[in-house]
């Protein structure tokens, strides 16, 4: 499977190294891709697409804070299925993130606010940059 290293991830997304580093050594981006002291973070389809999603609700002004989980519960729904064009994100009322595929909340609680990551077009985007099939 093709990978891409950190730097052409954030290059892709459009994030500054030392910004995600920074996000990632606070645990602000806990979907992160794991790597070891010296070991260069690489980044798979659904890592970046991922990463893509995250930098743009930055872009849209949410904090890594609240962008970080809510972007990585999405995004691993996302990554479950590819049939999920989309996915909206939000917090209840009690301030829990919460994802649903396709902006379908059935049997969940009200939403206060929602996000909704068009997933299709993040991953359009990603392989408009990558060539997946070369090793």
């Amino acid at each position: 499977m093709r990978t891409v290293s950190s730097a052409e991830a954030l290059e892709i997304a459009g994030l500054s190294r030392v910004k995600f580093n920074e996000i990632v050594a606070d645990g602000l981006y806990p979907c992160a891709p794991r790597t070891e002291k010296g070991v260069a973070r690489v980044f798979t389809r659904d890592d970046l697409v991922t990463l893509v999603a995250f930098a743009r609700a930055l872009q849209l002004g949410m904090t890594s804070r609240a962008a970080g989980p809510l972007v990585c519960l999405a995004g691993t729904l996302a990554a479950e299925s590819a049939g999920y064009r989309t996915v909206h994100a939000g917090a209840d009322a009690a301030g829990r993130d919460s994802v649903y595929p396709n902006g379908s909340p059935k049997g969940h609680g009200p939403r206060l606010a929602a996000v909704v990551f068009d997933f299709d077009a993040i991953r359009a985007y990603v392989d408009s940059k990558v060539d997946w099939a070369v090793a």
